[in-house]
């Protein structure tokens, strides 16, 4: 059964589910902090940001599941987008320093199919994702910000 199922099953709908497959993913790729056994690294949105219960009143099933990429450019190439969006500290703080490169394993979820090098995994309880699955390949270099 999925980690976070208490809160999924409080959402009344949730179709998105449905969506989602048991397949292995061979090569993918997640934003992760410099330890890779560091808990943070595969909690989805809604538990990392300490949302989970405005998640369920939302209605935002997706919130429970965790995201990866389909290539470390696709990551790169997000992770910079975010930076301009919220800032270079706060992607820090909240998705990590490092990518990690990696495998999902039919007993580790349900994942929902790429779309634009990117998707989610409901994690299963008991999966195996860290570091026995996944590597930290690469540091995120963020440019300073320069004063003007």
């Amino acid at each position: 059964m999925f980690v976070y199922k208490e809160f999924i099953e409080q959402i009344e709908d949730c179709p998105e589910l449905e969506k989602y497959t048991i397949k292995a993913i061979e090569e993918c790729y997640r934003w992760v902090f410099s330890d890779i056994r560091d808990v943070k690294n595969f909690q989805p949105p809604a538990i990392s940001a300490n949302r989970a219960n405005d998640a369920v009143h939302e209605k935002k099933c997706g919130q429970f599941a965790t995201s990866f990429f389909t290539t470390i450019v696709k990551s790169e190439k997000r992770y910079g987008t975010l930076v301009n969006l919220m800032g270079a500290s706060k992607c820090i703080h909240t998705f990590g320093t490092h990518i990690a490169k990696g495998k999902i394993l039919e007993t580790d979820g349900k994942s929902k199919l790429p779309k634009k090098g990117h998707f989610d995994t409901h994690l299963y309880i008991g999966h195996m994702l860290s570091e026995k699955t996944f590597e930290i390949i690469k540091e995120i270099l963020i440019e300073d910000e320069e004063d003007d």
